[in-house]
This record gives structure tokens, C-alpha cells and sequence, in this order.
């Protein structure tokens, strides 16, 4: 009898056994009845082997910092891992994951993780896979900043939104798979990501912020979702050579047409490049501000009649931009326009242009000849300044003011006729105009500046068209030169 009870107690004992090896390796392991692998948090996490989970891969929490929320969810604000060597340069420092994954956990202390702090993760340099749970909502700025290793992201929802530079510098950041969830994506979020060469950007985005592509060399095309309600001026500005931007059918604040994209209700053209063409069927009325600025490979371009105003800066600093033609009586066009276009040797202005804004044409290095409409009353402040190889400008009759260094450093100017309209002559209006042999100033003129006419080497003479009782009654402050003045009733020497 003992020894029955004895082989009962023994199967018992056995059959416990058995049953805690089955549960051990249908949940200790993670696999499920069914197949499948258990997702964190549905299982104890296992680092036996290594900072990751050997069952999710999720990185241990011993290498992450967390903040408490008020909400009750948890911030990772930053981690432990430790600093590497020098890598690359001796600038280019960072810090060792120690894995090629890095799969960030949903929970902390049993509750939700729900944002990645700003500069939690920058220069964590030796990962290449990053995975984001669906419970995270905010990606801070600077959140991967210059993790140079960083080849993929993947969002797996969440991810509402993704804050300025939040993953700037990954230089070799090649994919990004955005969450359905996304709706704000930050100033120069993805900056000189070089080797992203395709990214979707979400159905139920709403918000781009500026430079958001810039320096993805290797990025070359976009489509804008229907979804999105608002982009800021530069958000596509630096993007690379032939980019193409669209946007989908249903956006009811943008529309693209020719490379270009519109704002739809104001008509205005706020971003182009090299491939764009300005829609002619009255879809723009304005270029914005900076629209191709910064653009190294725009050519030449045509501004169609319909175009009434022309931005601050619309073609700032286009390297190779040789022609410009304005078919349109532009109303206004603003400060420096056409600065710093240093190839711009061709420009043909409309007649309806009533002022040449400051520095419109500033530092155009190669522009010779300028033919200014009638129409232009203003000449602004350094409109013309330090462009070099101008030789001839005429300037209408009807201009009543230029600006101070409005013709400083034309070093090929040869000839200037100022308008019975000026009364004065500004600082620095001629200064270092060396080449400058003729001057005829007329006799409506007041007063003359200092600086205006300082190191005009080769000017000589002055043709005044007044006589010499009124060019003696002019007030020229400050002003020191060799000239002889050739006036209506006689010459006189230039003296203050």
C-alpha cells in the first residue's frame, strides 16, 4: 500500500515537472500557441544574454533614463551607455549602443512610455536599426541627432510628432518609415540625412516646417499629402538638384503645377528649383519670399505677366543664374531679389516697376549693362553695390531719390547722369566707382554727401547744370577730391 502511494506521489512530482517545462518554453521564450513572437510587454523581458531582450530584442531599461509625466506615462530622456573611442575625427565622438538594433521599450515600472526627450539619444553613433513603439508619441528635437550609424526607422504608430532636427546628421539614414499618426514634422528634421533616398510622407499629416529636407542629396522626390494644412516658406529649401515636389489631389491650401508649389487661395509661388517653370494661366500672382533662393543650378527664368509682386530674396544667391526676364508690370519687388546671383548678366525689367528695392542686384558681379523702365521713381540703398562689371546704366528721369551706396563699387561704371528729380546725392551713392569719368549733376540738387563720391579715381571733372553761384551754394560736407566743375556760367574748382 505504502509503496503504491509512493509511485502516485512520484508521477505527481514528474507530471509538475513536465507541465513547468511546457509553460517555461511557451512563455519564458515568447513563443505563443498559435506561433508568433510575443510582442513587449506581454512577457517577462529575459537580458540574460546581452542588453537586449533575447525574446522582443527590446534594450534593457538598465541603459535608459526615464522622467516621470504627470499624466502618469513616462519620457526617456537619455541613456547609459558609454563613451566611445574617437570615430572618424577627432570631433566625430559618441557613445556605444553595443547592438545593431535598438528597439525602445512601451513601458516603464507597468506604465506607458510616451515620448523620447530632446537630445536624448545624439551621437549614439554604432546602431543602424531603430525601432519606435506605437506608444510614443513625441520624438523630441535632437532626439538621434548625428547617430551616423542609423540606417532605418521604423515606426510602428505613435509618433504624432516629430520635433526639429530630431534626426538631423544621420548621415547614412537611407530609410524612414513614417507613422500613419504623424502629423507635425519639425524645422531641419531630417537634414543632411545624405543617403535617404525615399521617404512617404503620411496620409493625416498636417504640418512641414522649414528645411526639413535640406542637404538629402539623394532625396529626389515628394509627394505633400492631401492631409497637410500648413508648410513654412523654406520647408523644402537645400533639398537636391532635379528634386521634384507634387502634391496629392484633395489638398485644399496647395496645389503644384510645373514643379512649383502654390499656395492655392493667395496665388502665391512659395517654393521652385532648376525644373520649375512659373505657371503662366494666372495659378501665381506673387513669389514668395526666398522661393528660389539658395537655388545653385536655375539657369535662367521667365516671370509671366500674371505675376504682380516678387518676393524679399526670391532668388537670393542663385549661383548660375545668367537671365532674367520679367514679362509682367511687377508692382513691388522686394529687398534683394536678385542679390548675390554672381553669373546674372542679363535683365529685362517690365514698365509698371516703381522702385529698384535695396540690393536688388547687390554683389551681381557680372551684370554689364541695366536698363532701368520709366516707370521707376526709387532707386534703393546698395541696389547696384559691388556690381563690378556694370558699364552702363541709364537712369530714368522720373527718379526722385537713390539710396545710400546705390552705385558703390560699379568699378567699370564710366558714366553717370543724375536725374533733375535728385536733390541730394547719398553716402557712398558713387564710392569706389573708380573707373567713373563723367558725372552730370543737376542744378535741383541740395546737397551732396561726404562719402558720396570718395574714391572715384579716374573722375576729374563734374558737368553741373547750374551756375557757379548755385554749385557753391550746394552743401558738400566732408567732401575731399581734385575736380574741376563744369558749370553753365563758368568752371570753378571743387572745394568744400
Amino acid at each position: 500500500m505504502e509503496k503504491k502511494k509512493f509511485t502516485v506521489i512520484i508521477s505527481a512530482a514528474l507530471a509538475l515537472a513536465i507541465l513547468t517545462i511546457v509553460a517555461f518554453f511557451l512563455f519564458d521564450t515568447g513563443t505563443k500557441p498559435g506561433g508568433g513572437s510575443a510582442e513587449p510587454g506581454e512577457h517577462e523581458h529575459s537580458f540574460k544574454q546581452g542588453k537586449t531582450c533575447s525574446i522582443c530584442g527590446v534594450i534593457s531599461e538598465e541603459y535608459l533614463t526615464f522622467i516621470l509625466n504627470k499624466d502618469g506615462t513616462y519620457t526617456i530622456t537619455g541613456h547609459t551607455f558609454e563613451s566611445s573611442p574617437v570615430y572618424r575625427t577627432s570631433i566625430d565622438y559618441g557613445w556605444y549602443t553595443g547592438v545593431e538594433v535598438l528597439k525602445l521599450p512601451d513601458t516603464y515600472n507597468g506604465k506607458p512610455v510616451t515620448a523620447i526627450g530632446n537630445n536624448a539619444f545624439t551621437k549614439v553613433i554604432n546602431f543602424e536599426k531603430l525601432h519606435i513603439p506605437s506608444s510614443i508619441t513625441t520624438i523630441g528635437k535632437r532626439a538621434f541627432y548625428s547617430c551616423t550609424h542609423l540606417k532605418e526607422v521604423k515606426f510602428s504608430g505613435g509618433a504624432t510628432y516629430v520635433n526639429s532636427e530630431a534626426f538631423a546628421d544621420c548621415s547614412s539614414l537611407e530609410k524612414v518609415n513614417l507613422s500613419e499618426k504623424t502629423e507635425y514634422i519639425g524645422a531641419n528634421a531630417f537634414r543632411n540625412c545624405r543617403e535617404l533616398s525615399k521617404i512617404e510622407l503620411n496620409e493625416g499629416l498636417l504640418e512641414i516646417y522649414s528645411g526639413v529636407f535640406s542637404g538629402c542629396t539623394n532625396l529626389t522626390e515628394v509627394t505633400v499629402p492631401a492631409s497637410v494644412t500648413f508648410i513654412e516658406k523654406n520647408a523644402f529649401k537645400g533639398t537636391c538638384e532635379g528634386f521634384a515636389l507634387a502634391v496629392a489631389e484633395g489638398n485644399k491650401l496647395y496645389q503644384s503645377k510645373n514643379n512649383c508649389l502654390i499656395e492655392t487661395e493667395s496665388k502665391t509661388l512659395i517654393w521652385g528649383n532648376e525644373l520649375s517653370e512659373i505657371p503662366a494661366d494666372g495659378s501665381v500672382v506673387s513669389i514668395g519670399k526666398e522661393a528660389f533662393a539658395y537655388c545653385d543650378k536655375l539657369n535662367g527664368i521667365v516671370i509671366p505677366q500674371s505675376v504682380k509682386e516678387i518676393g524679399e530674396r526670391a532668388f537670393y544667391r542663385c549661383k548660375a543664374l545668367e537671365t532674367v526676364t520679367v514679362l509682367s508690370a511687377a508692382e513691388k519687388i522686394g529687398i534683394e531679389a536678385f542679390a548675390d546671383c554672381e553669373t546674372l548678366t542679363e535683365v529685362s525689367l517690365a514698365e509698371g516697376l516703381t522702385e529698384i528695392s535695396s540690393g536688388m542686384f547687390m554683389d551681381c558681379v557680372f551684370l554689364e549693362n541695366m536698363v532701368i523702365p520709366d516707370s521707376v521713381k526709387k532707386i534703393g540703398s546698395s541696389a547696384f553695390e559691388n556690381c563690378r562689371n556694370l558699364t552702363e546704366v541709364v537712369i530714368p528721369e522720373g527718379v526722385t531719390e537713390m539710396g545710400f551706396s546705390a552705385f558703390k563699387g560699379c568699378e567699370t561704371l564710366k558714366i553717370a547722369v543724375v536725374p533733375n528729380g535728385v536733390t541730394g546725392l547719398n553716402e557712398y551713392v558713387f564710392y569706389q566707382c573708380t573707373s567713373l569719368e563723367t558725372l552730370i549733376i543737376p542744378e535741383n540738387v541740395k546737397t551732396i554727401a561726404g562719402s558720396a563720391l570718395s574714391e572715384c579715381d579716374n573722375l576729374t571733372e563734374i558737368t553741373y547744370l547750374g551756375t557757379v553761384e548755385e554749385w557753391d551754394a550746394i552743401a558738400k560736407k566732408g567732401i575731399k577730391g581734385d575736380y574741376i566743375v563744369r558749370c553753365t556760367n563758368g568752371d570753378t574748382p571743387f572745394e568744400e
